[in-house]
Order: C-alpha cells, then sequence, then structure tokens
C-alpha cells in the first residue's frame, strides 16, 4: 500500500501555501503576485433582490448553461444564498499539464464562472503554478462546481486560490464542489487552495479525489472553518459533507451537522475547536 501522512490540526484557522512545499530550497511567494490575483476577480456577485443582470465582458460571460447573475456591491465581491435555479452557477475546468525538455506547460479549458489566471513560474520552468478563481465569489445552493486536472509524466503543478473558498447559507438546494485529479507516471501535484468557509446555514458538498500512477507524487492540504464566530456567526445549522479519496489506498469521508453537539463539542470529537485541517503526502508506490 503507498504510504500516506497525515496531520490533523485542530484551532489553527489559516495557513499559506509557502508553509508546506515538496522543495525545501522553494522561495516564498510574493504578496504582489496574491494581491494581483485577487485584484482580478473581485466585483462578479449576485443576489436574488437585483432586477437587472450583471453587465459582465464576452470573456467572463461564458455560461453555456444559461444562468443569469445579478449585481450587487460589486465593490465587495460578495453573493447571498439564493436557490433560485435560474441563477445557479455550473462552471466546468479542464487542466492539462505536460512536460518538455525540463518545462511544464499548461493547457486549460473551461465552461462557466470557472477557471485560472495566467501561468506563473516562481521556482523556475519546472513548476507550474496557477491559481483558480470563481468569479462570482462563492457557492451558494445549486451550484455545482467542477475541477479535472491531469498531469502527464514529469510534469509538477502547484494549485492553489487567491482566498477562502465559501459555502453561503442555503434555501434547501445543496452547493457541490469536486475535485478530481490524475497523476501519470512521474508527475508532482501541490493541492494548496486557501481554507473553506462554512456559512450558518449552509448545505455543501466538498469532494477531492486523486488518482496516482507508480512513481508519482503528491501533497495536499484541506481546511475547514465552521462559521465565523468572530463576527457573531457561530454555525450552528447546516450540514457540510466532507469526502477525500485516493482510490484503493485511503477514504475519508464524513457528514458534519450543526446539530450534533455529540461530534462537535464531545471531548472525543472537535471539543469545540471550529476548524479542522487535514494534510497528506502521497505517492504511488512504497517508498
Amino acid at each position: 500500500m503507498p504510504p500516506i501522512a497525515g496531520c490533523l490540526i485542530p484551532g489553527q484557522s489559516k495557513l499559506h501555501p509557502a508553509g508546506a512545499r515538496l522543495c525545501a530550497h522553494r522561495p516564498r511567494p510574493t504578496h504582489s503576485v496574491m494581491h494581483r490575483a485577487c485584484g482580478r476577480i473581485t466585483g462578479f456577485p449576485r443576489t436574488s433582490t437585483c432586477p437587472q443582470p450583471a453587465k459582465l465582458s464576452p470573456a467572463l460571460d461564458s455560461r453555456p448553461f444559461g444562468t443569469t447573475p445579478c449585481c450587487v456591491g460589486a465593490a465587495q465581491g460578495i453573493r447571498s444564498g439564493c436557490d433560485n435555479p435560474s441563477m445557479t452557477w455550473l462552471g466546468h475546468l479542464d487542466l492539462h499539464y505536460t512536460s518538455h525538455q525540463g518545462e511544464t506547460r499548461a493547457l486549460d479549458r473551461h465552461h462557466g464562472p470557472l477557471r485560472v489566471l495566467r501561468r506563473l513560474y516562481p521556482e523556475g520552468p519546472a513548476v507550474c503554478h496557477h491559481v483558480l478563481v470563481h468569479p462570482p465569489g462563492g457557492i451558494v445552493g445549486g451550484d455545482r462546481l467542477e475541477v479535472e486536472a491531469r498531469l502527464d509524466a514529469g510534469s509538477h503543478a502547484l494549485l492553489t486560490t487567491p482566498g477562502a473558498t465559501r459555502f453561503y447559507r442555503s434555501g434547501g438546494a445543496v452547493a457541490e464542489q469536486r475535485v478530481r485529479a490524475r497523476l501519470e507516471d512521474g508527475a508532482r501535484l501541490e493541492w494548496l487552495p486557501l481554507e473553506t468557509l462554512a456559512y450558518r446555514g449552509c448545505r455543501a458538498e466538498n469532494h477531492l479525489r486523486f488518482e496516482l500512477a507508480p512513481g508519482a507524487e503528491m501533497m495536499g492540504w484541506d481546511l475547514l472553518a465552521l462559521g465565523l464566530p468572530a463576527a457573531g456567526e457561530p454555525w450552528d445549522e447546516g450540514d457540510y459533507l466532507q469526502h477525500l479519496e485516493l482510490p484503493g489506498v485511503w477514504l475519508e469521508r464524513a457528514r458534519v451537522r450543526a446539530d450534533d453537539h455529540r461530534l462537535l463539542h464531545s471531548p472525543l470529537g472537535w471539543a469545540g475547536q471550529g476548524v479542522l485541517a487535514t494534510l497528506w503526502f502521497a505517492t504511488g508506490k512504497l517508498l
């Protein structure tokens, strides 16, 4: 069985991709890169209260599903919970990484409001950094976001996000995010998104699946924070499904409900801590 290293970090609220790396000599990402990424994704929210559709540029308005966003609070980039079927986002992103003469090249195709920013090579041409962005600013009931990544032999990619993934309140429908990555022999992946925030009243599912061929390596983390207690918004209603899988090796699947007090507050459970973090390293063969 391929080895897995995992770590549970109660009470930890935020980590940064620079804190975990495959190479001890990797330079820390500059703040300017992350700030530029944030600046590229603000101003495309929607709520159910705005009667006028937002005027998006043709490059950002490629929605084959017939969705109609609405605009409010563009300067803040905030979306409210809404389960109106005509306003849900269905986004799909395909990423394909190849290796050519020591350089990792990337091809991306998207449908709907899910995409990557430009390719970055802060460590040199061997490692491609990609920042995943979702311009609407959050995930509400009825939304479904899918990421498919394929890494050919010898390629090396690092995937992260410019900010937290936010699951907002739902009126009943489930909000879904699904990530699937397939690594060929000799490929390396670093899956390092920022934290996931589960807002009060959300109904959310987060599925992660990584398929590693012999000789492939990956490291990743997943960070979940329940509610916004510092803002006076505890997670006192809602449910969240977490699914982490390496087929045939490791499966972690749990449904967390706000009314499950034994799990959330028992000393044998979360002991009142509202944050859960998992860190792992995996290979496609025995070390």
